[in-house]
């Protein structure tokens, strides 16, 4: 897995299809479904109660630095 920070000191990694990312101790697992052209298709596996949001509609990334990668 290649990683880099972005300028904003963001943590920036590169995955291919099939391939996760896992968050929380296995909580929350990400995962690269398809990539087709510049729009990527995600799966997320946590616990239904979890609350995820795309970041163009979630209240916490509004006006924040991430609000522009959250997606």
């Amino acid at each position: 897995m290649e990683k880099e920070q972005d300028k904003n000191g963001l943590l920036i990694l590169t995955r291919q299809v099939n391939q996760q990312i896992v968050f929380a101790d296995g909580e929350i697992i990400l995962t690269v479904k398809r990539i087709h052209g510049n729009r990527v298709t995600l799966a997320f596996e946590a616990d239904r109660d979890l609350r995820i949001l795309r970041g163009e509609i979630s209240p916490h990334t509004k006006g924040s630095r991430l609000g522009a990668v959250a997606s």
